[in-house]
């Protein structure tokens, strides 16, 4: 993938120096740019949800929590190149014809094609499915790693929680997360649409979570629960609190109304019906586990 984007983005700026094509205006000429910002701004956060997979597994593998905290950290700067580096060439390759790819079914790869030819084509093919099949190996580990932690603290199925073969891996997880892929895409484009708008809320919140409780241990050097405690580091807890103020700015351009980036109708009526599904999904489990000692339920899932 990398080497596939590298040669494409090589080649467009090569064609940018050689012809000088016209570029497209920075941003729509009937829109203020921050406006336009805070659209894109405001669905980013799902775009990086798949990185979760790395603090999720770390506890699986024998390395240093600071060696996993560099996996994160390099593998988004990583990501972010490469998003960047592919705006850049299907910016430069469509110019300003994009009433031209209007029809496409893939408009930066046929913009890209016409510039690189067949060859591009090629390029792009293989840049996107290795993009997709990476995407696909960590939300799969993600979602399996999650129910899996959920099934081992009893707040799912036990069954989910169970390790099978020789190599221990969640197998009722995984096909489990396997039978909701195959049967998703055939409710439509427009429907996974708004479930990924839907899901840059919950996501949000996900942030904001994280970021409190990284703030919480950088300012006391404990949280209920923690067997060790550490010293407690400004630094963090600075950078903690603007995560959390970041978070909620998020939230606001989501959900604020005549925000650029609010929400519409559907993907609102879409989170509303998933609330209402996990505080009744956790009615019922509260009830269950009322006698378990919070200290054990986190045993089980921090363990």
């Amino acid at each position: 993938m990398i080497v596939a984007v590298v040669v494409i983005v090589a080649a467009m700026v090569i064609y940018y120096v050689d012809k000088r094509p016209e570029l497209a205006p920075a941003f729509p000429v009937d829109v203020a740019p921050a406006a336009a910002m805070a659209t894109i701004i405001a669905f980013a956060p799902w775009a990086y949800v798949g990185f979760d997979s790395i603090p999720q597994l770390a506890g699986a593998f024998n390395f240093s929590p600071k060696k996993a905290l560099g996996l994160l950290l390099w593998g988004i700067i990583a990501a972010t190149l490469i998003y960047l580096a592919m705006l850049l060439a299907t910016s430069i390759a469509v110019g300003t014809h994009h009433d031209a790819y209007e029809g496409e079914a893939w408009p930066p790869a046929a913009a890209i094609s016409e510039v690189m030819g067949p060859a591009g084509l090629v390029l792009m093919v293989v840049a996107v499915s290795a993009g997709v099949l990476t995407g696909l190996n960590g939300f799969f580990t993600a979602a399996s790693r999650v129910l899996f932690t959920l099934g081992r603290a009893n707040l799912v199925s036990s069954r989910l929680g169970e390790l099978n073969g020789k190599q221990r891996t969640p197998r009722n997880a995984i096909v489990l997360v396997c039978a909701v892929c195959l049967v998703t895409p055939w409710f439509g484009r427009a429907a996974l649409t708004r479930i990924v708008d839907k899901s840059s809320a919950g996501i949000t919140v996900a942030y904001f979570y994280t970021c409190f409780c990284a703030w919480k241990i950088a300012r006391t050097g404990q949280v209920p629960g923690m067997p060790k405690p550490i010293a407690p580091n400004k630094f963090y807890e600075y950078f903690a609190l603007a995560g959390c103020i970041l978070s909620v700015g998020f939230l606001a351009l989501l959900f604020v109304p005549g925000s650029p980036g609010v929400l519409g109708t559907a993907p609102l009526i879409a989170l509303v019906v998933w609330i209402v599904l996990g505080l009744a999904s956790w009615a019922i489990k509260s009830r269950q586990l009322k006698d378990v000692l919070p200290e054990e339920t986190a045993a089980l899932i921090l363990e």
